[in-house]
């Protein structure tokens, strides 16, 4: 099993992670082109945790994750080189930046919803 992004308002599975019919269908409108694990709201945390790690100093690998701190997440994403941090991934720099301004926006649909985040592995 490999590590999976999640959006949610609580870390409660048995309460489908406090998500709602809104949740859902906002983040299938942003059309945030990711790697799904569930469909939306989440991401494979696998294929970007390197990228998120050099951009934000933040590990994926934390079971919760507050709003607070998706939105420093999100700023530091926004505001990071993507070319540095490609180069330090030995990555086209094309695709980290997709990847990074995709990421920025589920992390700020987020916020704009004070949700959190999830994580498994």
């Amino acid at each position: 099993m490999g590590l999976d992004t999640l959006a949610a308002r609580t870390a409660d599975p048995e309460a489908d992670y406090g998500l709602t019919a809104a949740d859902y269908k906002a983040f299938q409108q942003a059309d945030i082109q990711l790697a799904e694990f569930l469909g939306d709201p989440s991401f494979r945390g696998g294929l970007y945790r390197d990228l998120i790690f050099h951009a934000t100093s933040v590990s994926l690998y934390q079971v919760w994750m507050p709003s607070s701190l998706v939105r420093e997440m999100g700023a530091k994403l926004e505001a990071a080189d993507a070319s540095a941090i490609a180069a330090k991934l030995q990555r086209p720099p094309e695709d980290v930046e997709r990847e990074m301004r995709e990421l920025a926006r589920f992390f700020r649909l987020c916020v704009e919803r004070d949700l959190g985040l999830v994580n498994s592995w």
